[in-house]
């Protein structure tokens, strides 16, 4: 029986350190009194990721628009208007075109130029680093209207009365290189006859394939 009567003191000392029953509870819910465990990632996981969010809004490529004015043209990434170019009168609407012509990842624009024929323009450029387009030398040496393929080249189309000419160019190093000339001759009697002429490494041109 001693052995329970010098138990129970202990007990009772147990107890009673947790305080009586009227006290406050905050007297006795501490934080240093418990360890809390939780299953989710640390405070700098959540902010490494509200940072790649960040950084990829601020790189998102904003598409390309335009707004003709009485003096020429507007252009517009996004919401904002970068740029104006001036040339002294609006451009034919049917004639302009924007693509991704150098394969950049951004939208670029042709604008046709009034009393250099038809289909005649400039081409121009965006340069992510400044912000704006500019001319290019290589484009505007062509000088027309360009259509872009999967293969990532530019192809230049011309029609003749039975002859449809097919040019098509590829950027190496900054220039524009011709790879293949295609032409497609339609006969009276509804025959197409096509030739398909490729070129060196010098430049010359030969036949490659013929029907």
């Amino acid at each position: 029986m001693w052995k329970y009567a010098a138990i129970l003191p202990i007990c009772l000392l147990v107890f009673c350190s947790c305080g009586s029953k009227d006290d406050p509870l905050e007297d006795h819910v501490r934080a240093e009194n418990f360890v809390i465990y939780t299953s989710a990632e640390p405070t700098k996981v959540s902010m490494q990721t509200a940072a790649a969010e960040t950084a990829a809004a601020e790189t998102e490529v904003r598409h390309l628009s335009y707004a003709l004015t009485d003096n020429g043209i507007d252009l517009i990434l996004g919401e904002d208007t970068v740029q104006e170019l001036d040339y002294g009168y609006s451009p034919d609407p049917a004639g302009i075109s924007i693509a991704d012509l150098n394969f950049d990842g951004y939208d670029d624009i042709f604008v046709p130029i009034q009393g250099y024929g038809d289909g005649v323009g400039l081409f121009y450029l965006y340069q992510p680093d400044k912000n704006k387009f500019e001319e290019n030398k290589e484009l505007n040496k062509i000088g027309v209207a360009l259509k872009t393929t999967d293969r990532q080249t530019l192809v230049q189309e011309t029609d003749y009365d039975f002859t449809t000419e097919t040019l098509e160019y590829q950027w190496k190093s900054g220039s524009l290189v011709k790879i293949s000339r295609t032409v497609s001759v339609n006969s009276s009697d509804g025959v197409v006859k096509t030739e398909v002429y490729k070129y060196d490494s010098k430049g010359n041109e030969y036949l490659a394939e013929s029907d």
